[in-house]
């Protein structure tokens, strides 16, 4: 729904909304564990969860997408897509190393730090809620970035 210019800005703030609900569901939560326990905590993140659900209910997405084209993704654009140039390089190679790799080191720091000695307190304010909040202020910068630069910058040495 939103014109081109502020699709990186919206992905950026969609992007920092996923980072507070890490910090919500896996910071607050733990905190919460840690001082009064398992029924608190879950207590706390079905309430948390249960927030947005009137602005769920209220949408009616059939009016606020009216004009917009439907999306249609045939064999052709996902052939055109990975046809581009360096595309296939991406998609195909770094996209699943980094993803990976991301997945399991983020995976293992918990139990190191468990192993290490830390609280579920502790780990929930510094590994999952000042990461989040890192990774808040960085979407909103990138989506800053992509708006003023253009989805398709390049970047070049000689630049």
């Amino acid at each position: 729904m939103l014109t081109p210019s502020d699709r990186g800005i919206g992905n950026g703030f969609q992007s920092a909304g996923s980072c507070v609900a890490q910090i919500v569901g896996g910071g607050l939560v733990l905190l919460v564990y840690g001082a009064a326990g398992w029924a608190a905590a879950a207590l706390v993140l079905a309430v948390w969860s249960a927030l947005p659900l009137p602005f769920v209910l209220a949408w009616n997405e059939k009016t606020t997408t009216a004009t917009q084209p439907r999306p249609r993704v045939t064999r052709k654009t996902i052939t055109q897509f990975f046809t581009r140039p360096g595309v296939a390089r991406w998609a195909l190679l770094l996209l699943p190393v980094y993803t990976a790799g991301g997945t399991i080191s983020y995976n293992l720091v918990r139990p190191m730090l468990v192993d290490a000695g830390w609280s579920e307190s502790e780990i929930g304010t510094v590994v999952v809620i000042a990461g989040s909040a890192f990774g808040i202020v960085s979407g909103v910068a990138a989506g800053m970035f992509i708006r003023r630069l253009g989805r398709d910058c390049r970047w070049s040495r000689s630049a």
